[in-house]
């Protein structure tokens, strides 16, 4: 069931520029805190049944209005609230593996707004403690009565994707981590042939591998040869349709481009380059693929990749134009323009 918060939020889609999200947002805020004060009024009752399942609820709501909150501080303060409701119903009932989830997709978003505050040894705690409520989840989950082991292996590889990539994270570890994460994920994908969430994962894994410090470019190229092959392509073989492959797809096109120039092959950079124009200009085409876009922020960063892409390709026209796009949602400046080497033919 989704809260009204979440439908709410659903209209970021439609907006054209960052400072309509404001009122949305403040409704969603709204209808979350009405939610979350419902459940409190609900559990100040001695005779209440399912205590721990109204708990849950609370954290959802919580969780939901965290989402639409106005800073960083008071999103950590309410995803902090969040995690003592599913606290305390797990302390009722220990053996429920969706809390379990919820628990660890939580600290998981939580890892993210802590690293994107500036604290990042609290980030990767809270990434520490997602990884162990996913093992806690793992030990209680039965999949023979409905429980969601796919989404499971799918948010834990995603969580250990993420600690790979946090501040602080040395080469070794990293390789770890992400090793971990492809075993997860690979799993999912065995159990269920059309887990395109898992299949993402792994391609996002590759390319972090790719990214992975003092590599050179054949080993670059090798790990993005894999994000397709065994990422991204098998997703769009599922769903044709799918955006997180199809973009996928295209900023790998871009990363190799870059790989094989640094090689001296000019006419492989080229080719990757224009596939990378194409790819975005094919899914900026397609409306119902635009629509899937979540928000302003996901579409200004779609355009300004689209943009360094047709500029890779030797089309600053069609780059500038994109740009224009991206500067009309209100979140990049002329400035940030100015310092991307990317984008050099368009100034």
């Amino acid at each position: 069931e989704r809260y009204p918060a979440e439908c709410k939020a659903g209209y970021l889609s439609t907006l054209t520029h960052v400072t309509q999200e404001g009122p949305v947002k403040a409704e969603a805020r709204f209808l979350a805190q009405q939610c979350s004060e419902c459940y409190r009024k609900l559990l100040q009752r001695t005779d209440l049944e399912d205590r721990e399942e109204v708990l849950v609820n609370l954290g959802n709501a919580l969780s939901v209005w965290a989402e639409n909150a106005e800073t960083g501080p008071e999103v950590i303060e309410l995803l902090g609230k969040a995690l003592s409701a599913y606290d305390e119903s797990l302390s009722i009932r220990s053996d429920d593996a969706d809390t379990h989830l919820n628990r660890g997709d939580l600290l998981q978003k939580m890892a993210e707004e802590l690293a994107d505050s500036g604290d990042h040894v609290q980030s990767r705690r809270a990434f520490a403690e997602a990884n162990s409520a996913y093992e806690a989840c793992c030990s209680v989950t039965d999949s023979t009565k409905g429980d969601d082991l796919v989404g499971l292996l799918e948010s834990w590889g995603a969580n250990l994707l993420g600690m790979a990539q946090s501040e602080g994270c040395g080469p070794e570890e990293r390789r770890e981590l992400l090793g971990k994460a492809l075993g997860h994920l690979t799993e999912a994908t065995a159990m269920e042939v059309t887990a395109t969430r898992a299949m993402n994962t792994i391609g996002d894994c590759h390319v972090a591998m790719a990214e992975t410090v003092g590599l050179g470019p054949q080993q670059r190229l090798g790990h993005l040869e894999q994000a397709v092959a065994a990422g991204y392509q098998r997703a769009l073989a599922v769903d044709r349709s799918n955006l997180d492959a199809s973009v996928g797809v295209a900023e790998v096109h871009a990363m190799s481009g870059k790989a094989f120039r640094e090689a001296g092959d000019v006419a492989a950079a080229s080719t990757h380059f224009a596939a990378a124009a194409a790819g975005y200009e094919r899914i900026f085409a397609d409306q119902e693929l635009w629509r899937e876009f979540g928000g302003c922020a996901d579409r200004s960063d779609f355009l300004y990749n689209a943009a360094c892409a047709c500029a890779l390709a030797g089309r600053p026209s069609e780059a500038r134009q994109a740009l224009e796009m991206c500067l009309s949602f209100g979140l990049v400046t002329q400035e940030e323009i100015v310092k991307e080497e990317d984008l050099r033919c368009c100034l």
